[in-house]
């Protein structure tokens, strides 16, 4: 019996899966079906692949250097907090909750000081330094959070005070950072907002990101970061996303969606800006440091999760400092790894 071949329709004559459609009209029930499914399964995958590509043209990968060390064997870190690189001085300080104390870095990875670790300090959780070399740190405990201000031997100079606030508001701070003039920023996760003060504590302004009552309210922040042009940082982590705004409070942009993938941001806490202008963000849950252009466009990402050298287990923190090394801080293991950026154009 002769067989009459199927006219073919002119969009699957010029689709990729020409064959498996033909290949499907020829093999009875649920045969068809399955060569059909595999069809769609191969162009989702040739989807994907084109996707990838368009992020792939820039191949970025991170070398791992070495840990920071401390000044001896036994002086490991615990539930270190946030790190800060000096560029003035080219240290690195790292706020060791655990220890009570601030730990202070040379370029080399090796410990040159700490204090705090005779009682100094409650619990340190964040620090940044000024031009001048007075150490602010942001520390807890059972009298709330408070900002002292020490010198560059650890002696403490004052408590600082904030003053100005606008009748009524109160600022619990989560996190601090300084500009370029030692202006003041501190995130206050409890009421949704940043607030200024200048180096003498006086109130400056207050910024409150755009965001929906219930995104707010259940908001927890990242670290907050001041780059060299004194452009504010502040990634929102349940939402996925970075707000940038300039040294006077205007909201310049977001950049980053919200997801699990490669290209999203599932749980971003950090940010710094390298050399050229990327923006490095540091995804807790995802375990990875993902790349972003000035404009906000993703670019790739480097890490993952995992024990071995320049992967990471839920990491919290993150800087760079003036020669384009990376320091990622994770409390599982309790270190600091250093890195440096290896990038070919394709």
């Amino acid at each position: 019996m002769k067989k009459t071949a199927k006219k073919m329709d002119w969009r699957t004559a010029r689709s990729g899966n020409a064959g498996f459609a033909c290949a499907a009209e020829a093999i009875p029930g649920s045969y068809g079906m399955v060569v059909m499914a595999l069809a769609a399964i191969t162009a989702l995958f040739i989807l994907m692949a084109l996707t990838s590509s368009a992020y792939a043209v820039l191949d970025i990968k991170a070398e791992y250097l070495y840990d920071l060390e401390g000044l001896t064997e036994d002086s490991h870190f615990q539930s270190q907090g946030e790190i800060f690189s000096d560029p003035e001085r080219n240290e690195i300080y790292v706020a060791d909750t655990g220890n009570h104390c601030i730990r202070i870095f040379g370029k080399e990875g090796l410990e040159l000081f700490q204090f705090g670790e005779n009682g100094e300090l409650g619990v340190p959780l964040d620090v940044a330094v000024t031009k001048s070399g007075d150490i602010y740190v942001l520390q807890g405990g059972f009298g709330g959070r408070n900002i002292d201000v020490f010198d560059y031997r650890g002696k403490r100079l004052s408590r600082l005070e904030l003053k100005g606030l606008p009748e009524g508001d109160t600022c619990e701070p989560t996190d601090i950072a300084l500009d370029s003039q030692d202006n003041l920023y501190i995130s206050d996760q409890k009421h949704g907002c940043i607030v200024s003060f200048d180096s003498d504590g006086q109130y400056r302004f207050k910024i409150m990101p755009t965001m929906n009552d219930k995104d707010r309210e259940e908001a927890v922040f990242g670290s907050l970061s001041v780059d060299k042009n004194n452009r504010v940082y502040l990634p929102v982590a349940t939402l996925g996303t970075v707000y940038v705004f300039n040294n006077e409070g205007k909201h310049l942009m977001n950049f980053g969606i919200q997801g699990g993938g490669p290209g999203r941001l599932a749980f971003p806490v950090d940010v710094v800006v390298d050399k050229g202008g990327r923006y490095l963000v540091l995804d807790k849950q995802r375990h990875c440091i993902a790349v972003y252009d000035r404009d906000g466009n993703y670019l790739t990402e480097f890490g993952g999760m995992g024990p071995s050298k320049g992967w990471f287990y839920y990491p919290n923190s993150l800087e760079i400092d003036r020669y384009g090394r990376i320091y990622v801080s994770q409390m599982f293991g309790n270190k600091v790894q250093v890195l440096k950026l290896k990038e070919e154009n394709r």
